[in-house]
């Protein structure tokens, strides 16, 4: 895309190929990347299992979408999925402007929800570095200067939210073990999860592996991103994906 190559960060609309929907982008870098993550990185195609659990439930498929960023998780799972109702957390306001124009150019109004907040174990507010594209966070530890907090933003509490979803979806820039590792997650138990796992604020010394054993400690299969695979004594530092279901079957 000529835009991406000159930097122009307005927004521009591209009709996705093979698909039903229209992408807003800005080109800064990170929005391209993105889309390209959601609609040719193949882990982001739900696994036999999920899609099996999805399906099943098309009629009355919820789907929390926690990090809904410029909306390509949500556009392409509602091209899929027709009948599915989606909640979106998304705190950064320059973020929201790209995912609610994407909302209303797909029409998808009634059926996409947007909550202006930092998905979080309680209400309350929270410093955030904003103006990031997908890397727009609460501060982490070793931020440098010129990521520093740029914003105030609310946090609401995501657990009256997880009552009844079929599909969680995670990338929230290492929020997710609050999440995680809240006593509350016991009992949510979304049928399937989609779940970016970072090394910053992880409670042990491999995100990997305490992202799984988490998940299967509560009867989830899980199935790791398509990658070297990485020894369980070893600490790795970084982000990694993967999905997790309730049930056996890979």
């Amino acid at each position: 895309m000529l835009n991406e190559f000159v930097g122009r960060g307005d927004m521009h609309e591209y009709s996705l190929r093979s698909r039903d929907a229209t992408a807003v982008l800005r080109h800064n870098g990170y929005d391209a990347h993105v889309l390209h993550e959601a609609v040719r990185d193949p882990f982001y195609t739900p696994p036999p299992a999920v899609r099996g659990l999805l399906s099943n439930r098309d009629g009355d498929l919820r789907v929390l979408d926690l990090g809904g960023n410029i909306g390509c998780f949500g556009l392409l799972l509602l091209d899929e999925y027709p009948s599915a109702s989606v909640t979106a957390f998304e705190p950064d306001p320059s973020n929201l402007a790209v995912l609610k124009r994407c909302i209303a150019r797909n029409g998808h109004a009634e059926r996409w929800r947007v909550v202006e907040a930092c998905a979080a174990p309680a209400d309350g507010e929270t410093s955030f570095v904003g103006g990031q594209a997908a890397l727009s966070r609460v501060p982490l530890p070793g931020d440098v200067t010129g990521d520093a907090p740029t914003l105030t933003v609310p946090m609401v509490d995501v657990f009256p939210y997880l009552a009844g979803i079929d599909l969680l979806k995670v990338d929230i820039e290492g929020g997710e073990w609050a999440l995680l590792n809240d006593s509350r997650f016991d009992d949510a138990r979304p049928a399937a999860i989609l779940l970016e796992w970072h090394s910053y604020d992880c409670p042990e010394d491999n995100p990997r592996r305490a992202a799984a054993h988490r998940l299967e400690s509560l009867g989830y299969t899980v199935l790791h991103e398509k990658a070297a695979p990485v020894p369980d004594s070893e600490p790795l530092y970084g982000a990694g994906t993967l999905w997790a279901w309730q049930g056996e079957e890979k």
